[in-house]
């Protein structure tokens, strides 16, 4: 169809199409990168971190590893299933 062949298409000009499964309000990226933003912003405003240190955490280390792994990819590698990762922050 219509939507396999896009896909075929972008994939061969290097780019990594997704599909989403329903339609929704909003890109999917922009969905994740606005609730990344939301809690960086919270960490300032509660004086965990600087500006500066927020930044250096996205760039030094988050940005860096989902360079290579999605964060479900990550979240894996480090228990045996999601509900033990998140277990780790409840």
């Amino acid at each position: 169809g219509v939507v396999e062949r896009a896909r075929d298409l972008m994939t061969e000009l290097g780019q990594a199409p997704v599909t989403l499964s329903k339609e929704k309000i909003g890109f999917s990226l922009n969905r994740i990168q606005t609730a990344i933003i939301m809690e960086c912003w919270r960490q300032v405003e509660e004086g965990l971190l600087s500006v500066a240190d927020v930044d250096t955490v996205m760039w030094a280390g988050l940005g860096t590893r989902y360079a290579f792994l999605g964060p479900l990819q990550v979240a894996h590698l480090n228990a045996e299933g999601m509900r033990e990762y998140l277990r780790k922050f409840s």
